[in-house]
């Protein structure tokens, strides 16, 4: 097993040597680009889509390519909060009661199946977001290309003015004579 990957921030206040060796200068750059949402992400998963992938659009880490793995990541995360809820609910263990051929009745007490769901859930979702970059760990292996915001589409006439703006045409316009 190989060491585990230092976070860029702590990485930055050590004077240790990389040992990762050179960067793959023919590492393939796809278009940077967020997917449409699967229509079949609901719910939760919808949201974490559209929040998650436009974060990671804004990095410059997204791609076309990269959209089942948000999927995939986003469905994981709804389960997770499905789970959750479900012990919230039931608590963390249950009670089960079993009637034998003979009539007579045994009550059990279990965890509940929601904390399996819950802990492989988060077990996913951390290997997704490995994939995508998202955490501490997996950030400095990633080599993003932030995106430049796009500026809105305003022709000189149609630019919107700042509040000062406005007053100094005002203050214009008053002392221009009639």
């Amino acid at each position: 097993m190989s060491a585990p990957k230092i976070p860029t921030a702590i990485r930055n206040f050590t004077t240790a040597r990389s040992h990762h060796g050179p960067r793959n200068e023919r590492e393939p750059t796809p278009q940077v680009s967020l997917p449409p949402c699967p229509k079949w992400l609901t719910g939760a998963a919808r949201k974490m889509y559209r929040d998650a992938g436009r974060q990671l659009l804004t990095l410059g880490v997204m791609t076309r390519l990269d959209g089942p793995t948000l999927a995939a990541y986003c469905q994981c995360y709804k389960r997770w909060c499905q789970a959750e809820a479900a012990i919230e609910e039931k608590g963390a263990t249950i009670t089960l009661t079993k009637v034998d051929s003979k009539g007579n009745v045994t009550t059990l007490e279990q965890r509940n199946p929601a904390i399996g769901i819950a802990i492989e859930m988060m077990r996913q979702m951390r290997a997704f977001a490995g994939e995508l970059g998202v955490t501490p760990a997996s950030r400095p292996k990633i080599h993003a290309t932030p995106q430049p915001r796009r500026a809105a589409q305003h022709t000189p006439l149609q630019e919107p003015k700042s509040a000062l703006g406005t007053l100094l045409d005002a203050n214009v316009n008053a002392n221009k004579p009639n």
